[in-house]
């Protein structure tokens, strides 16, 4: 999502609410929106970090499934709670709606 929207501006919760990465278990989205729309430098260490946990997360999930041989329920799972962000000629949407 966009951490630039208003809608984040006296948001307390985390990014993610499930997430145990540093930047979630430490910042507010209203936090983290004000180092994005202040342009301070940090944000983007703070906002990898937490992409890097979620995709770490996600590969390490995969590979369990994987080696449990239940591969598909696991995609299938993931497409339904995270969603395929693409339309239906497979372009994914402009990041800045």
């Amino acid at each position: 999502f966009n951490i630039r929207r208003a809608e984040f501006a006296d948001d307390p919760s985390p990014l993610e609410a499930d997430c145990e990465c540093h930047t979630c278990t430490g910042y507010s989205r209203a936090y983290l929106r004000h180092l994005q729309v202040t342009s301070e430098l940090s944000v983007h260490r703070l906002i990898s970090i937490h992409n890097l946990w979620v995709t770490q997360r996600l590969l390490a999930d995969a590979r369990s499934a994987i080696g449990g041989g239940r591969f598909e329920a696991f995609r299938t799972e993931v497409v339904k709670t995270r969603g395929d962000r693409r339309d239906s000629d497979g372009v994914r949407p402009d990041p800045s709606d």
